[in-house]
């Protein structure tokens, strides 16, 4: 869309509404510059909304900027005791890089477990684990940033449709995602950051519906794994 609007190929002057979606990932992308371009291409009076998971410093800028008396609305669960659902189970397993992918077999092969969203840091990462979990017969697919749009479209449009109940992704590529009925969200590999373990464990426990959420720490991890990836509450 920046191309276009700077090839003046794209006219924003009738812009009645813009809707900023996810905008602290725009802010880690590196989005927020190109954003503010656009948004200064559209008429000073318009209806704007801003929907975030947080509110770092350069998020409430920007809403500051472009939005004149806002009203704030912070969506929460009254029964939540911290940061993470009451209705999500919050499990951390040490294992080795080698033995990862047999524990993740034993966890698909669970009673109750239903669609599963495993997260990997890298796109190498995520073709792999997707591929070995076929060959052991699982119906997985993969997401990640070498596939194509259609490619990327089709596998999650089979995770919807129950063709795959297992889709490993990395976080890029696994924004946008929004399937109510998943019961095990997977980190395959550790996680150091706070903001991306919630938006990975969200993924699960919603609509009324019960969660896991099972984190892997390697060996190598273990003295860092209890601070950086403990279930944050």
């Amino acid at each position: 869309m920046i191309d276009l609007y700077k090839q003046k190929h794209l006219n924003l002057k009738n812009v009645r509404m813009v809707i900023l979606d996810e905008a602290d990932e725009m802010l880690d992308l590196g989005f927020l510059p190109d954003v503010e371009t656009l948004i200064a291409g559209t008429p000073a009076v318009r209806q704007t909304l801003l929907f975030s998971a947080t509110m770092p410093g350069p998020v409430i800028a920007m809403a500051r900027r472009y939005m004149t008396q806002p009203t704030h609305i912070r969506a929460a669960d009254p029964n939540d005791e911290g940061l993470t659902k009451r209705d999500i189970r919050q499990l951390i397993y040490r294992a080795h890089s080698m033995d990862k992918i047999e524990v993740v077999a034993r966890i698909l092969q669970s009673r109750g477990r239903g669609r599963t969203i495993i997260f990997t840091k890298t796109k190498r990462t995520a073709a792999k684990v997707a591929e070995e979990l076929v060959d052991r017969g699982f119906a997985a697919a993969a997401i990640h940033g070498d596939l194509g749009q259609g490619a990327r479209e089709q596998a999650l449009r089979a995770f919807r449709n129950n063709k795959v109940d297992v889709l490993v992704a990395t976080d890029v590529a696994a924004r946008g995602i929004d399937v109510d009925d998943v019961t095990h969200v997977i980190n395959y590999q550790c996680v150091e950051d706070e903001k991306i373990y919630l938006h990975r464990v969200g993924r699960t426990g919603r609509a009324g519906n019960k969660g896991t959420a099972v984190t892997f720490v390697d060996w190598d991890d273990v003295p860092a794994g209890p601070s950086s990836t403990r279930p944050w509450a």
